[in-house]
């Protein structure tokens, strides 16, 4: 399917143009070039040589000519230190960063044994380059290597004054500074507006359901979208979009209301008719006011509810669809006019400027104390950043004068802001004193679209550098996948990647390199390079009529995990395999069945940490000792398997006043223990006397005794929190519970274990870093409900080498050997956050959207649409031998999908001929025991159809597993522990006087 094989002379044509590509990348410094990098076309190592080329040649003879007419120094040394200096990277992380300035010391170290990195021709290197390459490895912290956001955080702090900041700003990286603060600001205003002389917006906003929590959330978006108090301070209802959407509303319904008089005079049931009936008497008017509108849009809603859906779904009958010949135009108008009539009926003006006048005054305090504070977001640094170069040439004209070179990383993913700053520095101003401009991105890897990512953007900047001179060129040479995962990357992506300006580039096929071109791929124990698994539950002998999703989530999960541990037995490293997933919301079921089938595992950061139970009754235990008061802790704390309370005695011990004497429980002398251990004894006798007897009680009898011992701890642990330091009073939490101890023993107790380490090691770390506990709280409660992503602790042995679990968008970047796409079927969600801003004109806060937030959200579902494309790209592209495709695939394909209406990347997959269009047929006429069916282009499995062994779930003697005995040996460590203190405190106490060997004598007479 690749031109490696459909056509010969053009692969030829391709790979030269795919070398001068290159050539020019690493050569071309007189003027801007743009490269845009297919997925493992080898983008890091042109920018690498491009940086390697310039400060070993050009760049260093540049260097010294200008040291030479300026008088300075001009010895190898300082002529690296100069060199390197004056090249900017920009990078779009951290790790991005890193990894970039370790691969030019890589190259520099390489070129200084002779032996210059591949893409880095050695003849055309200088006579001295060896000799370059040793002072610039000596220099080469010089070299400028940064995020955007780094890049402008030092931008601004060089220039602070005339940014209108804080000299000594800092920024706010996770967002928590600023939500203190807000949450300041509207506790003040909240103690004000419900006083004496009650605000009566606020008053209202309080009757309408709007509390304290949606006041901060709302300020907080407002914050980290740089919408400013005077860009907020506008009527919604007058913005233009108003007018723009009503007009373009008035238009849609004429073109409806003409289309349908087709239907007049005609026979055949519809109900069309009473919509085209309404119609003729309302559109051949001028565009309504918008107050018209909303009483017309109410109307329609509630009298034409059925024909309006039918339009937006276009779901015609047969007779209306024979009487409506051309039904094109009539269901594109028909699509976009439901939406916007809710719209309208929802509208609700006097609530709309009510939240303009709550929120305003309280912006406006948020802006002066961050002023004060000089606390900036991640965002600030940008719009500042822009501000900044807006508004003076002379610093735009400063940087340009210390920048020679400007590299872009990653611009696929960049916004209007960040092509306002590069086209400050690199396309403005006499063309003798701008820096060469490099950027390289790969617009079919645009996934960051819900992170402002901006395709037009990146399409209008590329226009402004290619008309400014500058060369566009394309790599196509792809250096990871074998030829059979590209040609399914073709197959299944051409036919749906359809250039859109603004939305979508065009597919561009990729070549593998010549070291891959005869490739075979994985074909041992079964398997071939590509494989489709159809995840069914099967009943009879054939798929179940009716498929839900969790059972088809195990089913998934179990043959995944399963298959992993076969191909592990063929030789494949843990590491070299990765399972790829849209979103984590599965997450737990896919790491349980791994677990059971022994699977070492390493999951990058999600929010499914902070839902194992294990940390949840940490996170309790930590409640309860520090927030007294907080009864829903209290009960998850008694509940847990550190105290043992059975759920019938909750109700006799809160009659009983438990809550309130643990509230006031203040340590290990404390007279309370008495009360409450009599409470847990009459809550015992109460539960033993109820017949018949409770199901179950028996088997724990004795729990108020372990209670009252869960107790005592507490008391041991709220004394600790009030007298010793943070890394005592975290000892005696995880000493005084014993949760360490329960969990070991159970199920997966080598991963409990971890994870509740590295709970209380970032419990001491928040605490020594000076957090007050109550913030450390919080932020564990934020956990909790699923506002903080953490990364899931692991047994050591497991982390080494492990099967990599990550979101498609942490994969960018990455290849791995085997690849796991999972949940092929799951979409997006379709409903946006309650609380979101795009700018001061489009937002929906407090329960209100006005009008330019549906034009905002009607765009930024176009977007989702194309990028749902795009990220199918991405996740086929990281698969170097083996590319596994799961999910729930629907029986029949649709062989046209619409992208703009698939749900999921199952439904786009319907193009693809490597997939049988009746699916459900070729599996039921598979032989019996007989799951997969081979192919040309890839292995169609079905994972259901026949059932599993239960020897082949397990993984024999994997890393990471539990082996018996792990209670036994953790309380064996604990003993050692406990031992080990007792002799630390001993010989604390020796005399200084004492001799040396005095400790070897008493350890011989102990084990004597």
């Amino acid at each position: 399917m690749t031109s490696t094989t459909s056509n010969p002379d053009g692969r030829h044509v391709d790979r030269r143009q795919d070398q001068r590509a290159r050539d020019l990348a690493r050569t071309c410094f007189d003027r801007p070039v743009v490269v845009e990098a297919g997925a493992g076309t080898g983008k890091t190592a042109t920018l690498v040589a491009r940086v390697l080329t310039w400060v070993l040649g050009p760049g260093w003879d540049r260097e010294r000519a200008r040291r030479a007419r300026s008088g300075q120094p001009r010895d190898d040394q300082e002529v690296a230190s100069g060199v390197l200096g004056r090249v900017v990277a920009i990078t779009f992380t951290e790790a991005a960063a890193a990894e970039m300035a370790d691969r030019v010391g890589q190259g520099l170290r390489g070129v200084a044994a002779g032996a210059p990195p591949i893409g880095l021709p050695a003849a055309e290197l200088p006579p001295d380059a060896a000799a370059r390459a040793r002072a610039l490895l000596a220099s080469l912290d010089s070299l400028e290597v940064r995020t955007i956001h780094s890049f402008c955080a030092r931008l601004l702090q060089e220039h602070a004054i005339a940014a209108h900041l804080h000299p000594a700003f800092s920024v706010d990286a996770e967002g928590t500074a600023l939500r203190e603060l807000i949450e300041e600001v509207v506790r003040e205003a909240l103690i004000a507006g419900y006083g004496d002389d009650p605000d009566p917006d606020l008053m209202a906003l309080g009757e309408a359901g709007t509390g304290p929590q949606d006041l901060v959330a709302a300020l907080q978006a407002l914050s980290e979208a740089c919408v400013t108090a005077d860009q907020l301070d506008r009527d919604p209802l007058q913005d233009p979009v108003v007018d723009t959407l009503l007009a373009q509303l008035w238009q849609d319904l004429r073109t409806v209301r003409d289309h349908l008089r087709a239907l007049a005079g005609t026979k055949g049931r519809t109900n069309l008719r009473s919509l085209l009936d309404d119609l003729e008497d309302i559109v051949d008017g001028p565009t309504p006011s918008l107050d018209s509108a909303m009483i017309l849009a109410r109307d329609l809603l509630e009298g034409r509810a059925s024909p309006l859906d039918k339009l937006r779904t276009g779901k015609l009958t047969k007779t209306e669809r024979k009487l409506l010949s051309d039904t094109g135009p009539l269901l594109e108008a028909g699509a976009r006019i439901q939406p916007v009539l809710r719209i309208l009926a929802d509208l609700d003006p006097e609530a709309l400027h009510r939240t303009v006048r709550v929120l305003v005054p309280l912006l406006r305090q948020v802006e002066a104390r961050r002023h004060r504070r000089g606390l900036l977001t991640f965002g600030d640094l940008l719009a500042r950043a822009a501000d900044l170069l807006d508004r003076h040439a002379d610093v735009r004209a400063g940087i340009r004068q210390h920048i020679d070179q400007l590299l872009v990383d990653e611009f696929q993913d960049t916004d209007p802001l960040q092509c306002r700053i590069v086209a400050h520095l690199a396309l403005e101003g006499p063309a003798d004193s701008r820096p060469g401009l490099f950027i390289v991105g790969d617009p079919k890897q645009s996934i960051y679209g819900w992170r402002r990512a901006d395709l037009a953007a990146y399409e209008e900047f590329v226009d402004k550098v290619v008309a400014a001179g500058g060369e566009r060129v394309r790599l196509v040479v792809n250096f990871r996948s074998v030829p059979a995962v590209l040609d399914a990357v073709q197959g299944a992506l051409e036919p749906i990647m359809r250039p859109r300006p603004g939305l979508q580039p065009a597919f561009q096929p990729l070549l593998p390199c010549d070291a891959l071109a005869d490739a075979p791929g994985f074909h041992r124990a079964g398997h071939q390079p590509v494989e489709v698994w159809s995840c069914w539950v099967w009943e009879d002998g054939e798929p179940a009529k009716r498929q839900t999703k969790p059972p088809v989530r195990t089913l998934e999960a179990q043959a995944v995990a399963r298959d992993i541990a076969r191909v592990h037995a063929e030789g494949v490293a843990w590491s070299d395999i990765a399972v790829l997933f849209r979103a984590s919301t599965d997450l737990p079921t896919l790491v349980d069945a791994l677990r059971a089938a022994g699977v070492p595992y390493a999951v990058s950061r999600d929010r499914s940490y902070f839902k194992r139970r294990e940390i949840t009754d940490a996170i309790n235990l930590v409640s309860v000792v520090t927030a007294p008061h907080d009864q829903v802790a209290l009960v998850g704390w008694l509940r847990s398997a550190m105290v043992g309370v059975p759920d019938a005695a909750l109700l006799p011990l809160w009659r009983h006043g438990l809550p309130r004497e643990l509230a006031a429980l203040t340590g290990p002398d404390d007279s309370r223990l008495s009360a409450i251990q009599d409470m847990l004894q009459a809550a015992a006798a109460e539960l033993a006397a109820i017949r018949p007897p409770i199901v179950g009680l028996d088997r724990i009898d004795g729990w108020e005794h372990s209670a009252m011992q869960a107790v005592r701890g507490l008391a041991r642990m709220r004394r600790s929190l009030r007298e010793d330091a943070c890394d005592r009073f975290v000892r005696c939490l995880r000493e005084e519970s014993l949760v360490e101890l329960g969990e070991a023993g159970r199920y997966m107790g080598t991963f409990r274990l971890a994870n509740l380490d590295r709970f209380f090691r970032g419990l001491r770390d928040g605490l020594a870093e000076g957090g007050d506990i109550q913030a450390v709280l919080r932020s564990l409660r934020e956990g909790l409900a699923g506002s903080r992503e953490e990364e899931e602790g692991r047994p050591q042995e497991a982390a080494e080498d492990a099967v990599q679990l990550m979101t498609i968008h942490k994969s960018k970047g990455l290849g791995f050997g085997h690849v796991y796409i999972v949940g092929l079927d799951k979409g997006s969600s379709s409903s946006g956050p309650g609380t979101e801003v795009h700018d001061g004109a489009a937002w929906r806060l407090l329960g209100q959207q006005t009008p330019a937030m549906h034009i905002r959200l009607d765009h930024a579902r176009r977007v989702a649409a194309a990028e749902q494309v795009r990220l199918l790209y991405v996740a086929m592209t990281r698969a170097r031998q083996r590319l596994v495709l799961t999910g729930l695939w629907p029986f029949t394909s649709q062989r046209q999908p619409d992208v703009d209406a698939a749900r999921s990347m199952i439904d786009l997959l319907g193009a693809w001929a490597a997939v049988p269009e009746d699916l459900a047929a070729v599996a039921v006429d598979l032989e019996p025991d007989v799951d997969r069916l081979p192919g040309p282009d890839a292995l169609l499995v079905f994972p259901g159809r026949v059932e599993a062994p239960d020897r082949e779930t397990q993984a024999t003697a994997k890393p990471g597993t539990d082996q018996p005995g792990i209670a036994a040996r953790a309380r064996a460590d604990a003993d050692r522990i406990a031992a080990a203190r007792q002799a630390a405190r001993r010989r604390q106490q020796r005399p200084w006087t004492s001799t040396a060997s005095e400790e070897a004598h008493a350890r011989l007479l102990a084990e004597e």
